[in-house]
């Protein structure tokens, strides 16, 4: 097992995932990159090599993560490769905007992104996980996966689903050694806070390095602590 072990990072082209990669790497993780865009990923994993031993050297899969059954392969594939996966970042999302004014298929889509994909992810990773009896996984939910809002009741019910799954997770692997945590923040500076018209300014908002570090503090707990879950909110929302 290459340096502290084998870290896979989902949306890691940008965003929360491209930070949580680029941290994960300094501290010592050999990291699996995934996403869609390829450009981007191999961006970011030329700029990671540049400062990590050759056995740590960040590797990328540019892939669709609807693709269910390449999702499966490719996962399958990794583990024949490195064994064991010692940390699952699932981070990719999408917001869609709307509670009752969407069609089935955009809805269906969301649900996909937000849902489906990281239950793909969790059944591959964490069963190899539970079997090998290490692992620690981090589900990227949100505040909007614990308290709904006027106006996001789609993107509410997908996070809502995903904080469920990492609940019952949490609770089903913990006998086992494999700790499961939901990390819930509000409005984190990112291109998906734009898109999703965010109200406060870059720099009112949750920092993409905020999640990083709460990881990095979980993962330095001893190994008769968990941590269920962790809320994040924006200090002017709470105000």
């Amino acid at each position: 097992m290459p340096g502290k072990g084998i870290a896979i990072i989902t949306g890691a082209s940008k965003g929360i995932g491209a930070c949580v990669a680029q941290g994960l790497a300094a501290d010592g993780y050999k990291t699996i990159l995934i996403a869609r865009n390829a450009e981007r990923l191999e961006r970011i994993t030329h700029e990671l090599s540049q400062n990590v031993p050759a056995e740590l050297k960040p590797e990328y899969i540019a892939m669709d993560i609807t693709d269910h059954k390449k999702v499966s392969e490719s996962l399958r594939e990794l583990q024949l490769k490195y064994t064991p996966i010692s940390i699952l970042v699932n981070s990719a999302g999408m917001w869609l905007d709307g509670t009752l004014d969407e069609t089935e298929e955009n809805f269906q889509k969301l649900l996909d992104v937000n849902l489906i994909s990281p239950f793909v992810f969790l059944r591959e990773i964490a069963q190899a996980m539970k079997k090998n009896r290490h692992g620690h996984i981090f589900n990227i939910s949100s505040r909007a996966g614990i308290y709904g809002f006027a106006g996001g009741g789609l993107y509410s019910a997908s996070k809502f689903g995903l904080s469920g799954l990492s609940d019952s997770l949490y609770r089903e692997m913990a006998e086992v050694g494999v700790k499961v945590t939901s990390l819930c923040p509000g409005w984190v500076n990112t291109q998906m806070a734009v898109e999703a018209k965010t109200p406060w300014k870059e720099h009112e908002m949750i920092q993409p390095e905020d999640i990083l570090n709460s990881i990095r503090y979980i993962l330095n707990l001893s190994g008769s602590a968990c941590v269920r879950e962790i809320v994040l909110e924006c200090t002017k929302s709470v105000l």
